[in-house]
């Protein structure tokens, strides 16, 4: 399951306000997380793009930057998956990921025979 799940998309007169209510479902969802999974949240990288004005990562830059967009009926959220957000994109991927909402799981397949040692490849 992800540690931080919100929707992608808000019903709003406005673009800007759209955005300030998506950072307050961020900010929400960061809140409720055990301080274990903070920490592993907050250790993800950030594009430079959602940094504080000082500089600094933010949690909606964690989540902008690592959510991945869950597929199936509930395609309108997205998810941040600790291990899954680590993996490297390539336009030649060598697995997909599925999300499964009867369980609300993650799942990775192979697309591929892949060899031992081999980088995983997902196209995000």
């Amino acid at each position: 399951s992800p540690l931080v799940r919100c929707p992608n998309y808000y019903p709003a007169e406005s673009e800007e306000k759209a955005i300030v209510m998506h950072k307050a479902c961020v900010k929400q969802k960061f809140a409720q997380v055990k301080e274990s999974n903070y920490q592993k949240l907050m250790s993800l990288f950030c594009h430079d793009m959602f940094c504080d004005k000082e500089g600094n990562t933010t949690e909606y830059g964690i989540y902008q930057t690592n959510s991945v967009k869950l597929s199936g009926r509930d395609s309108s959220s997205g998810g941040v998956f600790p291990v899954m957000c680590r993996m490297n994109h390539s336009c030649a991927a060598n697995v997909r990921h599925e999300w499964n909402e009867s369980i609300e799981k993650l799942f990775l397949f192979a697309d591929r025979d892949i060899e031992e040692g081999e980088e995983l490849y997902s196209n995000y």
